[in-house]
């Protein structure tokens, strides 16, 4: 219903239009699932994907080994595993397990499970 001052007589009209809405893209994605860091510039780190925001992230991630031994961890929400464990030796060739846990984006993540295969 429209109105002013100078006619204040109610006029009646009916606009129709359509709204699209797209939700934020927040989810949480592992790219990819096999990686060799091998320095030749190619598929050299295993990362996390999708939109963060690591002023307010808080991540956890965390790889064991076969034998259930934690090989590598980290908090930081840009996260990048280069094959390496916290004390920044190569780990062999084969298959982790990875463990994620926090909040990414605006997605708070349940425990995530993963494999990763780790091909030198």
């Amino acid at each position: 219903i429209l109105s002013s001052i100078d006619c204040p007589q109610a006029i009646q009209d009916t606009i129709s239009f359509d709204i699209t809405v797209t939700p934020p893209f927040d989810t949480l994605e592992f790219v990819p699932n096999v990686f060799t860091p091998n320095g030749d510039g190619m598929n050299d780190v295993f990362q996390i994907a999708g939109v963060s925001n690591p002023c307010n992230d808080e991540v956890n991630v965390k790889i064991y080994n076969r034998w259930g031994i934690q090989v590598f961890e980290s908090t930081d929400p840009i996260f990048e595993w280069d094959g390496k464990n916290n004390s920044g030796n190569e780990v062999p060739s084969g298959t982790y397990y990875l463990i994620v846990t926090g909040t990414f984006g605006s997605e708070t993540i349940p425990i995530k499970k993963r494999t990763i295969s780790l091909l030198r």
